[in-house]
């Protein structure tokens, strides 16, 4: 007869703050956004347009996988915080990116 010895397994996972970034269509601002959606999507070039469409995008990304794609990005000069997600995803290995495109009516 065998004895049954109870166990307590753990993993402690960090749980860090999210970054996040909004800017408007049609204006500077959202130069990594549109790489990522240009570069892993269909929704072709979601900033500069004139018939804009809601969509949503998600992916997750891993240094492995994908940190060529944004150390590239690195030394092009018009990418905005190309450099800050890079180091981001070198830091962590893997990071889940969100982004929504939808119309936002201002108050006047």
């Amino acid at each position: 007869m065998s004895d049954v010895r109870w166990m307590l397994e753990m993993t402690a996972e960090p749980i860090v703050p999210a970054w996040t970034a909004s800017a408007e269509c049609n204006m500077n601002g959202a130069e990594l956004q549109r790489a990522i959606i240009k570069g892993f999507s269909e929704n072709g070039d979601p900033i500069w347009s004139v018939d804009h469409k809601e969509f949503l995008f998600d992916k997750t990304f891993t240094f492995k996988e994908h940190g060529e794609f944004f150390r590239g990005a690195l030394t092009m000069a018009s990418l905005r915080y190309a450099g800050d997600f890079y180091d981001l995803l070198k830091r962590y290995g893997t990071i889940k990116v969100t982004i929504v495109k939808l119309p936002k009516e201002e108050s006047k």
